[in-house]
Order: structure tokens, then sequence, then C-alpha cells
């Protein structure tokens, strides 16, 4: 049933079947049977595990089903070390993540099987060694709307995820934990962070992560959008006052005049169907008001335009803006509608047959 699959480190496990409940329960009540025979009492399994992983792990390591998840991560090497005996593998998996020994963390592994995964994804990727911030991460079993098995730990120590084109990757994460800690403290910090790292990454979410990274790579934000952070955590409220900020920035340094250089490919994918016109920005005030009107970052690809990394289209029905459309490298990069939402419908039908016919690859994941 299940297909072996290649990653970075060694041949992974692929989970993408779902198996009904009532099979793993029978399926469980069978292995637990042979357990009690082997062992002589029958191991305690975790309920907040999936079924497939459950089956896997506890046909492996009946004693501790919890320290499958991180012989997948971490590789042949670590699976070595592992004996199917074994109690508890807490200190063996700490001891290979470099992370500290605590009874609570203890305890949050024995309870969530993720726990030191995510643990070590604070150290190495956020930058958070404090476990009096760990604590609000704990429970969670997703890191940026991914379930934790897409993730990887190379023989370096390298994380590394299954997503194409790091779709939730920002390279400023330490200077959002280290800027937040120094003003609001472990509390504050844990529960904005967590919020996002392991709550659903919306799009208000996302696009306000890369303000962050983008706008503000030096940490030093406006005191209104900080407020803002402070209050609501990364959330709409966030973003657009964010956007607002952004909207006065262009205003001031006058993109909007700015006249782009279009190739005849360019200007030749402009077409008009049945379900609307799609129109290239041809000017900075383009790029302005497809911003304005569909509620989206894109006026801020003033200078990627004028680079030649993107060429942005949009969609347009009379007065109403449907779609913007961002090319690049013969390639459908992003296609979005009103804030940023995925274009379903109608509306990708109509997209992606406009990339068709311009020999352009729909690569939006």
């Amino acid at each position: 049933y299940y297909n072996v699959k290649h990653d970075w480190t060694d041949k992974g496990f692929n989970f993408s079947l779902e198996i009904p409940p009532a099979v793993v329960m029978r399926a469980m009540t069978f292995l637990k049977d042979l357990a009690t025979e082997e062992f002589g009492f029958s191991p305690t399994v975790p309920d907040n595990m999936p079924g497939n992983k459950l089956l896997k792990y506890f046909v492996q390591y009946p004693m501790d089903v919890n320290v499958g998840l991180y012989v997948d991560m971490l590789g042949y090497d670590f699976g070595c070390q592992v004996l199917r005996k074994n109690e508890s593998n807490f200190d063996l998996v700490c001891d290979y993540l470099k992370l500290p020994k605590t009874k609570s963390l203890k305890k949050a592994y024995h309870a969530n099987y993720a726990a030191l995964a995510i643990c070590y994804f604070l150290s190495k990727e956020v930058g958070i060694d404090d476990i009096n911030i760990w604590q609000y991460f704990l429970t969670g079993q997703k890191l940026m709307d991914n379930d934790i098995d897409i993730l990887g730990i190379d023989k370096t120590g390298k994380i590394y995820f299954r997503k194409k084109a790091n779709e939730y990757s920002f390279s400023n994460r330490h200077w959002h934990s280290v800027w937040m800690l120094e003003k609001w403290g472990a509390k504050r910090t844990g529960e904005i962070l967590s919020d996002v790292l392991l709550q659903s990454m919306d799009e208000y979410k996302y696009h306000c992560f890369l303000m962050l990274e983008f706008d503000y790579p030096d940490g030093n934000l406006p005191q209104e959008l900080a407020q803002a952070i402070y209050r609501y955590g990364i959330s709409k409220e966030a973003h657009d006052i964010g956007n607002r900020l952004r909207e006065q920035n262009v205003k001031r340094i006058d993109k909007c005049s700015i006249i782009f250089d279009l190739t005849q490919k360019e200007l030749a994918r402009e077409e008009e169907t049945p379900e609307g016109i799609f129109k290239v920005a041809r000017t900075g005030r383009d790029l302005y008001d497809i911003s304005e009107k569909l509620h989206n970052c894109v006026r801020i690809y003033v200078d990627k335009m004028l680079r030649k990394d993107c060429t942005i289209y949009c969609l347009q029905k009379e007065d109403k803006f449907l779609a913007c459309i961002e090319v690049s490298n013969g390639a459908v990069v992003q296609a979005s509608g009103m804030c940023n939402k995925k274009l379903s419908g109608y509306l990708l039908d109509t997209v992606i047959s406009w990339s068709a016919r311009n020999n352009l690859v729909y690569a939006v994941s």
C-alpha cells in the first residue's frame, strides 16, 4: 500500500495514504496482542498520532512509538542507534539534536511525538533557545501549516522541507525573534510566533511575514506597525497597517510615474476573452491600481519589473479587477484574486487556458 520515496538523507516513507480508523483499530488490537506475548505487557501508544504512522512505528518500535518519527527524519545513522526494545529514546534523540534533557521536555516528548522536532526547529531556524518560550509550542503537530513528517534533518544539522520553492521560507526569522524578545519578553514573543508557526498560515499571515522580511530587513519597524504586531500578532490587522504604510511610501517616492520597457512578446500576451481582458502593467501607476483594487502587495514590484525579473498582468472585466498574474522565466509563478486568495473555478480555468495559449508553464503551487 505504501510507496518508498527518496528524500535528502535516506529512503523515506510515504504517508499519503489515509487508513480508515476502523482498520487501524483492528490492526492495533492484533499488534498489541503480539507485543503482549513478546514483552509480557501491552505497550502504551500515543492517542494523537495519525493511524498510518502509528501502525508503521509500532511494528518497528513498539516500546517507544514516538521515536519512529525521528528515525525517518534523521536517517539511517540515527536509526542504527535505536533498539527495538528501548522503553524511551528521549535521551538519545536529545543527544543527537543537542537539545537539553529537561523533565518538562521529556514529558512533552511522551505526550506529543512532534515536540522535540519543533524545539529543534525553533533553535536552529528561528533562533529561540529559551525553553521558557518552547512551552508555547510543545503541543503543536504542524509547522507553518505543514505536517511535521515533511521535515528532514541532514547529517550537518540543516533542516529541509518537502516543499518546492521553500513556500513558507523567509530568511529573517532570527531577527523576528530577537527583536520581539528584546521589546516584549518571552511570553508575548512565544504567543505571537506560535500563532504563526503552529497555526494555519493563511494569506494575511504569509504576506505580513514577507512584508517584514523585504520592507524592514534591519528590524527598524515603524512604531504603528510594531504596535499592531504586539496587539494582534502577525495578522490581518498588522498586514493592513503595513500595506497602508507601503502606499504612503509609494506615493512619497513617486514610482507611479515609471514606465516599463516591455517586449513585443510581453505586449502580445494582452488578450480579450469572454471572461475578461488580460492586461499587462505598463507603468508603476498600473501596479498601484492593481494593488488598490485587489488589496495585494503588487505595488512593490516596480523594481522587479524594471530589472526584468517578472511581468505583471491583470484579468479585468469592465471596471472589475479579477486576478493578478506574475510571469517569470516563461512561467506563471503567481496567480491570485482578491486579498491574495488562490484562484478557483472559472477564474482558475481562464488563467490556465491563457497560460497555455501563450506557451507559459502554469507553475503556481
